[in-house]
């Protein structure tokens, strides 16, 4: 609530459409009359396109106008209702605090859960949540935004293939090997001299030998560089009786 104004002060202020220490009534006259200043100003600001009754008062107060006290009236009204929206926001903003750090641990839980593409940008990218969550210039909607766009690059990953070049540690041996990721379905490798080729078992979480099928994500490679049409791909894959 602003510190008491002087009368001018208030009215300026009412009419700049900010909130005064409280709503100015009475301005030589009452609640429909005001001085002949400010009642042209308020007739301009507002476009009426006619002037009140002229009544001829004895002071500079010469048109008596209700849609003034109309007027004034809606102002107290949306100044009540702000008040109630400022009070909402606050209860909201505790409420959903909890909210945004449950969807960050669930989709931490899943990231950690999930097939192990990209990790260093998925940790990168759960790492700029938390981080978020915890500054002080940061607004709840802001935050909010942020875990939603998370979301919504994870459910992407789900319905797009993928091929990028990465470093895989197999029994003590780390190598540069290009990854092919088809949606959530098939991870796979390949070394860059194509003489070693792998498949990503979900259910064991663990690499698979998939020489067998090295032309097959040669091409698979290929495709997602858009360096050739799309085509059928024999790919060595859970069965259904696997995967349940």
């Amino acid at each position: 609530m602003p510190d008491k104004m002087l009368p001018r002060e208030r009215v300026l202020t009412a009419l700049d459409h900010r909130e005064p220490d409280r709503v100015p009534v009475d301005l030589w006259g009452s609640a429909s009359r005001i001085c002949n200043d400010l009642y042209f100003k308020i007739v301009e600001r507002e476009g009426w396109k006619e002037l009140g009754p002229c009544v001829k008062a004895s002071r500079s107060g010469d048109y008596e106008d209700y849609r003034v006290s109309d007027l004034i009236d809606s102002q107290e009204e949306e100044m009540a209702s702000l008040r109630r929206q400022i009070g909402d926001v606050e209860l909201v903003g505790r409420e959903v605090t909890p909210l945004m750090l449950g969807m960050l641990d669930a989709l931490e839980n899943f990231v950690e859960l999930d097939v192990p593409f990209l990790p260093d940008e998925r940790a990168e990218r759960m790492a700029s949540l938390h981080d978020v969550m915890v500054r002080a210039d940061v607004t709840n909607a802001e935050r909010y935004r942020h875990i939603v766009e998370a979301y919504q690059i994870e459910n992407e990953f789900g319905r797009t293939i993928e091929a990028y070049q990465g470093e895989l540690t197999l029994g003590g041996t780390t190598r540069q090997v290009d990854f092919l990721r088809i949606g959530r379905v098939a991870f796979l490798y390949q070394t860059l001299d194509g003489t070693e080729t792998g498949v990503w078992d979900q259910k064991n979480r663990q690499w698979l030998d998939a020489a067998s099928s090295a032309s097959a994500v040669r091409l698979g490679l290929r495709m997602a560089r858009k360096q050739t049409a799309p085509d059928l791909l024999k790919l060595p894959l859970p069965t259904a009786e696997a995967a349940q």
